[in-house]
């Protein structure tokens, strides 16, 4: 196998955990409020942020710095185990 260069690459940069956004989102931006379910809505223009991509989609759910996920009750979304490299 052989690998071209291409100079149109770009490397994308990792978002370190003290960079991240504080508080819990979903994808679109939303930021949850209250327990209530009160949300502020991103900037016109400014929805669906890239440092934001793993987060939840809006109405599924919120996602904080941690990488906690909540569902739209606010219940706890359980991880999804790592697959064991043993078979």
């Amino acid at each position: 196998r052989t690998v071209r260069w291409n100079e149109n690459l770009i490397c994308p940069s990792p978002i370190f955990p003290d960079q991240r956004r504080k508080g819990w989102f979903n994808k679109r931006g939303d930021q949850l409020w209250t327990n209530k379910g009160t949300y502020k809505t991103p900037e016109p223009g400014m929805e669906y942020p890239l440092d934001l991509e793993d987060y939840p989609e809006h109405g599924e759910g919120w996602m904080n710095e941690h990488g906690v996920r909540i569902d739209m009750n606010h219940r706890l979304v359980p991880k999804v185990p790592l697959r064991s490299a043993l078979k």
